[in-house]
């Protein structure tokens, strides 16, 4: 039986996802984005391409998928998701920049972009779990 501590913690992440609300499901993709982005730069710095390249993919994996949930059908919502689509594409350039010429300064832009878009939604949730 195998009980290392990895089994642990990948039956509390399938827990909390399993448990969570759409809109944390949303936060935590944010999460894993930033530590993606995070580690991408550590490979940079330690010329680890192979690891580098596989952490930004991930990265972009996930601003893909949020690309694809933003409303457009909505006419209220049309706005904030051509903003956010925007942004996405930003994200994308710098992501694909970053691995195309081994830049942690893109990356860093990067992080401040959806440092920013975490930091609404974040707020977002603090306001909708007063309301309940």
């Amino acid at each position: 039986m195998n009980t290392s501590p990895a089994i642990y913690s990948e039956i509390e992440i399938t827990t909390e996802v399993m448990s969570a609300s759409r809109h944390r499901l949303i936060q935590m993709l944010f999460e894993k984005c930033l530590q993606q982005i995070q580690l991408a730069k550590a490979f940079v710095s330690s010329n680890e391409m192979d690891n580098r390249n596989n952490c930004i993919r991930k990265a972009n994996e996930i601003i893909l998928y949020l690309r694809a949930c933003l409303n457009f059908q909505e006419k209220s919502a049309v706005d904030l998701a051509n903003l956010l689509d925007s942004n996405y594409v930003f994200i994308e350039k710098c992501l694909l920049n970053a691995m195309l010429k081994n830049d942690e300064a893109y990356l860093d832009i990067a992080l401040i972009v959806i440092n920013n878009i975490k930091s609404g939604w974040d707020e977002i949730g603090k306001e909708y779990n007063q309301e309940k």
